[in-house]
């Protein structure tokens, strides 16, 4: 038994099933609290499947039952639709989420509106990437146990990897993506140290970026930032090397081969969604150079709002001076470590990932939109987690050679990790609170059972409706979309609810008194109204007469 715990294999293999089962027990346990409330999220579905029928919302005064809805958000027909959802994304998204999102909901999910359309698709991403660090972690430290430890610690209980893998929409499939990007982007640099071209790298590359390019339009920085950081090193590097002859190196055939991956990549993004093209010149390319030139003091609190949630994101409440203080001591401590021991390949393997995502970071900031979401550098906070992970192991294992005394090697160590391991997992479950920390998750003020209970009587939605609380009204058996204007077409949709006692009502807290006084006009009778719960924007209440 001892010889078959000591077979380095075995144990690895052994572990990574331990991690991959872990992975799925934890995102099943964190899925199965989700909640759709956020208007991106239903824009998914209705980016996806919306193409088939008109809007439910823009039908006013008419009673429709719930199946309306579910139709609206779910695959019904069996054209692909893939065309039209690049039409419907031309000034939004770049569309391979969303059209692998259709191929789901028409193939697996047909007829349903369920959360597990997206959901299916991010525990697929999520294994990949934690599979991904495990074996680059299990090649770096040549021990599978410490890769265990650091990815189940970075990945399985972390707020802002649990915030992309929940939320219905592309991040953790970007955050993939870049893992994979940076990994390529190593081994390709590592390569051309040794004065070869990396024909693997640079062949995978292609399609991952082709991949990312078609994910998100941020990809489209990080990606940027990346080959600039590589290939200017290695350009440095060859002319170091070889100078006037510097094209003779490997770093510079290597940077031609990135060159020629990006063309294919780019054009071939191009040929599949050409509206990326007028997206980039005229709206969020236009949009994000224009406030490049701008230079305000705004600008400025963006960036240390950036790096206010980038200490939040490893420690909590902690304060944000401190929290940095720590993370970019231990990166320090790190690099340091690898400078001063000559450990080239580990200097490079921490010291690029952990620039080009503070230029990133600093770069989205920068170009902030109005609104300060944590969603825009939640895959740049992520890899720097990582990356701190990796340095906390490069520091430690520094310490162990160091020790003389072989036979407090182990004690010295395993305390060490127990104190530096048990403060991080304990600042992330502060931080996720019991699911209410993950922002996407759920709302904490909408009891949705309680909706679920008065799913029989009828739903009224008064006035504007925004997109937050559509996913909502798949539990209404009946709904009616009504205008604020009292007009004669919401007089005849009211005449419906003569023969009910009770009804539900969303309407905005600052209406719920004008529209109490439109349904006792209508009904020609009292009513008493009672709230109910929250449903993001709007409050329900519960009608009776």
């Amino acid at each position: 038994m001892k010889r078959f715990f000591e077979n380095n294999i075995i144990v690895k293999w052994i572990l990574y099933a331990m991690l991959i089962l872990l992975s799925v027990l934890n995102f099943l346990h964190w899925a199965n609290m989700k909640e759709v409330y956020y208007a991106d999220e239903v824009y998914t579905y209705e980016s996806v499947n919306g193409f088939e029928q008109e809007w439910p919302r823009a039908i006013l005064d008419e009673w429709m039952g719930s199946d309306r809805i579910v139709s609206y958000l779910a695959a019904d027909v069996d054209t692909p639709g893939y065309v039209q959802i690049s039409t419907v994304l031309y000034g939004d998204h770049v569309p391979l989420f969303f059209w692998m999102t259709r191929f789901i909901s028409l193939h697996f999910f047909k007829h349903q509106a369920s959360i597990w359309i997206c959901l299916s698709s991010n525990l697929v991403f999520y294994l990949i990437l934690i599979s991904l660090l495990y074996f680059i972690f299990c090649k770096i430290s040549s021990k599978p146990f410490v890769s265990f430890v650091v990815v189940a610690v970075s990945m399985l209980y972390n707020r802002t990897v649990l915030e992309q893998t929940t939320m219905l929409r592309m991040y953790i499939m970007m955050l993939m993506l870049i893992a994979m990007l940076l990994a390529l982007g190593l081994y390709i640099f590592q390569t051309a140290e040794k004065g070869k071209i990396a024909w693997i790298g640079l062949i995978l590359l292609t399609p991952v970026s082709l991949a990312g390019l078609l994910t998100h339009y941020d990809f489209w920085i990080y990606y940027a930032l990346t080959a600039f950081c590589i290939c200017l090193y290695s350009l440095i590097l060859a002319i170091k090397k070889e100078k006037k002859k510097f094209y003779k190196t490997g770093y510079f055939k290597n940077i031609i081969g990135w060159c020629i991956s990006f063309a294919i990549s780019i054009g071939a993004t191009i040929i599949l969604f050409p509206y990326c093209v007028w997206n980039l010149h005229k709206d969020k390319g236009w949009a994000a150079l224009t406030s490049v030139s701008s230079i305000s003091n705004s600008k400025f609190e963006n960036i240390v709002w950036g790096f206010k949630t980038l200490a939040k994101s490893f420690f909590s409440s902690t304060p944000a001076v401190i929290g940095l203080i720590i993370v970019f001591g231990v990166l320090a401590g790190a690099i340091y470590i690898s400078a001063k021991t000559k450990n080239r390949k580990q200097l490079i393997n921490l010291s690029l990932p952990i620039v080009i995502s503070i230029l990133y970071q600093i770069a989205v900031c920068f170009t902030l939109p109005a609104a300060r979401e944590e969603r825009y550098v939640w895959c740049s906070n992520t890899i720097l987690y990582l990356c701190f992970a990796y340095s906390l192991y490069i520091i430690l294992d520094y310490i162990y050679g160091l020790l003389k005394d072989k036979k407090y090697q182990k004690l010295v160590i395993s305390c060490a990790s127990f104190v530096i391991i048990l403060p991080l997992v304990f600042a992330q479950y502060c931080e996720i609170n019991h699911g209410k920390g993950i922002t996407y998750l759920f709302f904490e003020g909408k009891d949705t059972q309680a909706l679920k209970d008065h799913s029989d009587i009828p739903w009224v939605v008064y006035g504007p409706c925004e997109a937050h609380s559509f996913f909502d009204f798949v539990y209404s058996n009946e709904i009616c979309f009504m205008t604020n204007t009292a007009c004669e077409a919401d007089y005849i949709a009211a005449e419906h609810l003569n023969d009910t006692d009770t009804f539900l009502i969303y309407a905005y807290e600052s209406q719920v008194s004008d529209a109490e006084v439109f349904f006792e006009d209508a009904l020609n009778t009292d009513l008493t109204v009672t709230y109910l719960t929250a449903s993001t924007n709007f409050n329900v209440y519960l009608v009776s007469k």
